[in-house]
């Protein structure tokens, strides 16, 4: 039984298994062996009897704690003699989050995502946004740090811890406010506890004070 990819902290997926008892005249009793986590039993607890020609619907849950393919087996004991014992293999695979920040790539030499503001007017501000997405099955948690105090950068929105769901996106605002003439740059550090990106993910600030 194959449950697929299940996002991490998101509702589990359910499937049913279906015991027939094809006999036309005799009773089938069924007892059921212990799944073990991240697998349960929802429904159709044994032991049970089924009757002639009808079937009970046992249903299975996959709840991924962790990332990565998991594997379980659901044992059937049953009063066939044909078939006294039945075994249905369990395969998810547990998946996490992943931050996509909404900049184009880095073009090399650059190194990291860029919001540029141009040259603004010494003094004067002007105020930007871009967005990070969880582009991942499961929930992803993280931070948006501040920038130092006494840079021409600051943040307006978006800063501290979030959670996003899979497809949220969070909005962080970002004001350049130059005091003085010429280039100016600022690193934000965004962490996340997405699996295959890095933990720390960094997009630069660039302006010029004019």
């Amino acid at each position: 039984m194959l449950f697929g990819a299940v996002g991490i902290g998101v509702a589990p997926r359910t499937k049913v298994v279906n015991i027939r008892n094809l006999n036309k005249h005799k009773t089938l009793t069924v007892s059921l062996g212990a799944v073990a986590p991240p697998f349960a039993v929802l429904s159709g607890f044994g032991p049970f009897a089924i009757a002639p020609r009808h079937k009970t619907a046992v249903t299975i849950q996959f709840t991924p704690t962790v990332i990565g393919k998991a594997a379980g087996s659901l044992n059937i004991a049953s009063g066939d003699p044909h078939h006294p014992t039945f075994k249905v293999a369990l395969i998810g695979h547990g998946a996490g989050g992943h931050l996509t920040v909404g900049l184009p790539a880095p073009i090399p030499p650059a190194t990291m995502p860029t919001l540029g503001f141009g040259t603004v007017v010494k003094n004067t501000t002007l105020t930007k946004t871009l967005t990070v997405t969880n582009t991942g099955r499961g929930v992803l948690n993280g931070n948006v740090g501040a920038f130092a105090i006494g840079i021409p950068f600051s943040l307006t929105q978006g800063v501290g811890a979030f959670t996003l769901q899979p497809h949220q996106s969070l909005t962080i605002g970002v004001r350049f406010a130059p005091t003085a003439t010429g280039k100016a740059t600022a690193t934000l550090m965004i962490t996340d506890t997405a699996p295959g990106t890095p933990a720390i993910v960094k997009v630069e600030m660039a302006g010029r004070g004019k």
